[in-house]
């Protein structure tokens, strides 16, 4: 397995675990999408979120052969970013939740 293709399975993960948390924290009133495209996604299409982020994990497996790897590892940082972020707020919740 190459690593343009590992780099590709790491950010599809990432991306499917920062839609579930998202879906998660939305579901509990503590946060809101902040990409306008997903939600409009989310509010046009039933599963939006998970519909948008497989096609563009679908495109980028489609177009791998041309994507650098550099570009897929900034990529999946950048998602790791975003997940860091989730579980951070979710993390806030939890505190403020349970920690009383």
């Amino acid at each position: 397995m190459s690593d343009k293709s590992l780099a590709l399975i790491c950010f599809t993960i990432a991306s499917m675990t920062d839609a579930r948390i998202t879906q998660f924290l939305i579901g509990l009133g503590i946060a809101a999408e902040g990409n306008p495209v997903m939600e409009l996604a989310m509010n046009s299409l039933p599963y939006g979120m998970w519909i948008t982020k497989a096609v563009v994990s679908l495109f980028f497996l489609f177009v791998l052969s041309k994507l650098s790897i550099e570009f897929l590892l900034a990529l999946t940082i950048g998602m790791c970013v975003v997940l860091a972020w989730n579980f951070g707020l979710l993390a806030t919740w939890c505190f403020f939740s349970f920690a009383r």
